[in-house]
Formats: structure tokens, sequence, C-alpha cells
């Protein structure tokens, strides 16, 4: 019973004692001997069974989870541009400088926000508007109690 001489039929002739076993209300002793089948023998295919049948759900399992870090990762690289386009309106009164951060260079990209006042903010490419609204604020409240 080798890994490497695999026989489909007799792993399907066991397969189907084993699940005949299931399905009757007899133990394995009593099941093997109306059947005439050796008990040491079915109890080996038992583990065998059982364990080609995990190794099967964590391979399917592995490779679920690398076709999904796959398609994630082709998704992140179609949605989101190279570099985030970055627009300062209004230089004088916020004191702030804006720079752009290829993507990938600082754990996944992001935008990076510098204030004379020596304050580094950094956010995710995406964020979202009513969170960058409230950064700024805060940001000017600081600069100008300083």
């Amino acid at each position: 019973m080798s890994k490497s001489t695999r026989d489909p039929e007799k792993e399907a002739l066991w397969r189907k004692r084993i699940d005949g076993w299931k399905t009757s209300p007899l133990s394995v002793t009593l099941y093997c001997k109306e059947n005439g089948i050796n008990e040491n023998t079915f109890r080996a295919w038992q583990k065998v069974i059982a364990n080609r049948d995990h190794e099967a759900r964590t391979e399917n399992s592995a490779r679920l989870l690398q076709t999904r870090r796959q398609r994630l990762r082709q998704q992140a690289r179609e949605a989101l541009p190279i570099f985030a386009p970055v627009k300062v309106i209004d230089q004088a009164s916020t004191e702030i400088v804006a720079r752009e951060i290829r993507m990938g260079e600082s754990r996944g990209g992001c935008i990076e926000v510098l204030t004379p006042g020596g304050y580094a903010v950094r956010l995710p490419l995406v964020p979202d508007l009513p969170t960058i609204c409230m950064l700024f604020k805060a940001i000017e409240g600081v600069s100008k109690q300083c």
C-alpha cells in the first residue's frame, strides 16, 4: 500500500467497503466477519484512506489560498495607479507639502503628508474623504498652536 503504486480500483473497492460499514449498525469486527474481510486489513485501509483524504483537503486548501492571493494581487495592480495624483490647493494657507511615494516602496504604497513643523502622516493610497478632512483640520490646529 505504498503511495507510489496507487491502484485506483483497489482504493475504490476499499472506499466502498468502508462506506458500507459506516452505513451499517455493525462494529468493525462484526462487519468484517460478516463480509469475509480481514479486520487488520480493513483498519489499515481506513487509515490509508483517511490520510489520503486529509492530504487532498490540505493540498486543495493550499491551492485555493494561493489562487486567492494571486487574484487579489492582480486586482490591486489593476485597480491602483503606480502614482497617486496629488494636488496642493492654496499652499500658502495650509503650509502642507505633499509628496508621492511609489507604490510598493512603503508597505503597499501610501501618500505621505509633511508639514513645515516636521509632522509626517502616511495615508493609504485610497483613503476616505472624511478621514483626510479630519486629518488636515487636526494638522492645521496643531500648527496654529505651536
